[in-house]
């Protein structure tokens, strides 16, 4: 789906009883209230019959997976399908490139690639490339090499094209927000109008708790006007994550955790992309849950949330859910292999026809 495409989504379903939610603030949401310690019951709501979005993951190997791409087919295999969008980080530098986008590509039908690139050397926190260096021309020679390989890319499969997803973490480090601002137009115009590559629908991605007050709010980090007359049509990303007591939290439900970013993307007119999320098991780091059982309806809860629930409120459209099926904090796990409950939640989620592109 192109950029038009999704602009039509948006143009067809964002007044959706406009006047029930639009005039909402953020704490006025009940499901901004507390946290609750056990998942809820599901809203009995009529599931939307024009609404869908695309389901996508990446799975991080644990023995005996010896590969990126060995992973992922045996997180498909268990919830029977291939993913419709596949997430990969790079760090600056790195190639875009590799081994597993090498095999993906070469897929019958290649899932799309949701490409987020850092302004930082190795690792987060470490050898930071400054934003206002990347805005004023330093880094041309990685931004062009970078493009010569998305058009490679995006010659097989569209790209959703991040720079510098959970930026919020790099402030200060990297800049302030006006230079992230500056350096996000800037990469963008540098690749897709001097470079020209193609395919490509652009995404800014925060961390779940900017939503929530933290690093100065949503607002002062997006990007509303270029200084290059780009149009304001990238996508609000969010990380969702329920972590329980494994990140000294108490148990969050999805709708918690996403309300206030579907809200957030409401105001700015602009269709939601969930870029991460994951849920440990209720019992995981001394968590007072039920193995299986509570992670398995969060799973449950997130479909119902995403797919009747948000539509309902009035809410735009979601682009596309990526979970991260990977290890988590203090030895909880994300994996939907945590249990036989998880996987089973995670089936249902991912085979729901809410996640089945129109063809």
């Amino acid at each position: 789906m192109g950029r038009s495409a999704v602009d039509d989504r948006w143009s067809r379903r964002r007044f959706l009883r406009t006047a029930g939610a639009g005039g909402l603030g953020l704490l006025s949401l009940p499901a901004l209230g507390a946290a609750r310690t056990r998942p809820r019951t599901r809203p009995a709501v009529q599931p939307s019959t024009t609404n869908w979005a695309r389901f996508g993951a990446f799975s991080e190997p644990v023995a005996p997976e010896t590969s990126y791409v060995g992973s992922l087919k045996v997180f498909e295999s268990a919830i029977g399908r291939q993913v419709a969008v596949y997430r990969t980080y790079r760090d600056w530098g790195q190639p875009i490139i590799n081994s597993t986008v090498t095999s993906l590509l070469a897929r019958k039908t290649p899932p799309r690639l949701y490409i987020s690139v850092h302004a930082f050397y190795q690792s987060k926190g470490r050898s930071d490339v400054q934003w206002a260096d990347i805005a004023a021309g330093k880094y041309n020679a990685q931004i062009d090499s970078w493009s010569t390989e998305l058009k490679t890319v995006t010659a097989t499969t569209p790209v959703y094209m991040c720079f510098h997803h959970e930026m919020e973490n790099e402030l200060g480090k990297c800049g302030t927000t006006a230079d992230f601002q500056n350096a996000y137009w800037f990469f963008r115009n540098r690749v897709a109008v001097v470079n020209k590559v193609p395919n490509l629908t652009w995404v800014v991605t925060y961390m779940g708790n900017t939503f929530r007050g933290k690093h100065g709010g949503p607002g002062v980090w997006w990007p509303g006007k270029s200084q290059f007359g780009l149009p304001v049509d990238q996508l609000m990303g969010v990380d969702l994550y329920n972590r329980g007591l494994c990140h000294y939290k108490g148990w969050r439900t999805f709708d918690w955790l996403a309300a206030p970013a579907y809200q957030f993307a409401q105001q700015q007119k602009r269709p939601m992309f969930i870029g991460e999320c994951g849920c440990v098991e209720g019992n995981a780091c001394g968590g007072t849950g039920t193995l299986g059982v509570d992670k398995q309806n969060w799973l449950l809860d997130a479909l119902t949330y995403m797919r009747d629930t948000a539509p309902s409120l009035g809410y735009g459209p979601l682009e596309a859910f990526c979970y991260s099926n990977v290890l988590g904090f203090n030895n909880g796990s994300y994996r939907i292999d945590s249990s036989p409950q998880a996987t089973k939640g995670m089936t249902t989620l991912a085979s729901d026809p809410f996640f089945a592109e129109p063809a």
